[in-house]
């Protein structure tokens, strides 16, 4: 079986065109700067991919393997303790290391007479909570044919890929400087991937993506890639990407070249309430004196009550986002980037809205604004700040009294990265983190020890 399998090898081997050349694929999303090369302005209609290798098969059929890993050293982190959580089981200390992402990802693609079809496959490993590997992308792609680097006027895909929400949600995590994204995007849209069907369209520099999903990230807490209703959100983006000459529109002799990405977001769709079962009537026995017999006074009734069915809820989101990207003389790319959005009943990965638990809808604000500069061809820094409240109608009880409070998480996020040849690259980001998730010992909302010092080592393939 090695023999045949061996001998079956070296056919294809020596039967494929080594110098045949390499061919943009519309499967692939088209290739942005890898991270090696921040900022990177990915297209407002594609998610971009990172450094690939193209392997042609034949005159039409087109073949690309391309990935990275990331691994993390936690240096220091506010909140860690060497202790396990009573309810996990799980260690509660961070100060350690981790792969946070390691990604493969396959693409293959045809043309056929008027049209291009392809799919793209991509797992990841991690180690965040334990050894997992799990599916990134899946999806079956079909586009009008195009020519290089320009997107195509018409797309369709079908399976497992990216929300087309926002501006953070378009970046690869190997094309960004900050390690993760901000607390908004990963409340929000936690994993940023889900199942569904998505068209997205360019012309000139306008373009517009559509989607029908499912509604549950592959993050998300409850039922992550599963769909409890048969409701689905409808999700999209409408938005320019262009370049343009700042110096050349308003006459000036100096030419001022600006890349500019901007958009506004929405969604609508359907939240789910898991319901509850019918009890039976109960008998709750509590020995206040302990000497081990049953008193009438010690004994509690607790009626039965009837099941409670599952039911939905509506949810939806408004948001805006803009980028401009241009050169600063002697250092190199300057991005300035911000996004807001206001959601309803829409978090599923930090405080998991539930308007029918609650009795009242739960209205999310969260913005950032972020900038990054080269200051040269092997060093980038940056420094972001991002709010999130998942609650504007939060409320606390102290002392008997129902009071209003700020439910605000905000950090502050300061990041530089060395490229090396590889491509490759090391990052250190520090990030301070204000929060109202701690309690003093008189039960007043206080900030919880969160802040962390991260440095990552990053190979992309």
């Amino acid at each position: 079986m090695t023999t045949t399998c061996g001998a079956l090898l070296l056919v294809l081997a020596s039967a494929a065109p080594p110098s045949a050349p390499s061919v943009p694929s519309s499967t692939a999303e088209p290739s942005v700067p890898s991270s090696t090369a921040e900022p990177s302005v990915p297209s407002s209609t594609a998610e971009p991919s990172v450094l690939s290798s193209t392997a042609p098969l034949d005159s039409g059929f087109r073949l690309r393997l391309h990935g990275f890993v990331q691994v993390d050293g936690v240096l220091f982190h506010g909140s860690s303790l060497d202790e396990v959580d009573a309810g996990s089981g799980l260690p509660l200390n961070e100060t350690r290391l981790l792969v946070r992402r390691g990604r493969l990802r396959a693409e293959v693609d045809d043309d056929l007479p008027g049209l291009r079809v392809g799919a793209v496959l991509e797992l990841e490993g991690n180690t965040v909570a334990s050894p997992v590997l799990l599916l990134q992308k899946a999806f079956l792609d079909a586009s009008l044919p195009t020519t290089p680097g320009v997107p195509p006027l018409l797309r369709a895909r079908v399976g497992l890929m990216k929300i087309p929400y926002g501006g953070e949600l378009l970046d690869e995590p190997a094309e960004r400087l900050f390690a993760e994204q901000a607390l908004v995007s990963r409340a929000l849209f936690p994993g940023e991937h889900d199942l569904g069907v998505r068209l997205d369209g360019a012309w000139t520099f306008l373009r517009a993506s559509l989607a029908a999903m499912n509604g549950q990230p592959t993050g998300a807490l409850a039922f992550p890639t599963l769909d409890p209703n048969a409701a689905k959100d409808v999700v999209g983006r409408v938005g320019v990407d262009t370049d343009v000459d700042i110096g050349g529109a308003v006459g000036a002799a100096v030419h001022v070249p600006l890349h500019v990405r901007a958009g506004v977001s929405g969604l609508a769709g359907s939240g789910f309430h898991v319901g509850q079962r019918p009890t039976k009537d109960s008998l709750v026995w509590r020995d206040q004196n302990e000497d081990g017999v049953a008193q009438a006074t010690e004994l509690t009734v607790i009626p039965a009550e009837p099941g409670e069915p599952s039911s939905s809820f509506a949810r939806s989101a408004l948001g805006a986002d803009a980028r401009l990207v241009t050169a600063v003389p002697a250092l190199g790319a300057l991005l300035v980037e911000g996004e807001l959005t206001l959601a309803v009943n829409l978090d599923r990965g930090f405080a998991v809205a539930d308007p029918v638990a609650t009795g009242r809808d739960q209205r999310a604000l969260g913005w950032r604004v972020l900038v990054t500069q080269e200051l040269s061809p092997w060093l980038v820094v940056g420094v972001r700040y991002d709010e999130y409240n998942p609650d504007l109608d939060a409320l606390d009880e102290r002392a008997g009294r129902v009071l209003a409070t700020d439910a605000t998480v905000a950090t502050w996020s300061v990041a530089a990265a060395l490229r090396l040849p590889a491509p490759a690259r090391l990052l250190v980001e520090y990030a301070h983190e204000d929060n109202a998730l701690g309690r003093t010992a008189a039960g007043v909302p206080t900030s919880l020890p969160a802040d962390r010092l991260l440095a990552r080592a990053e190979v992309v393939f």
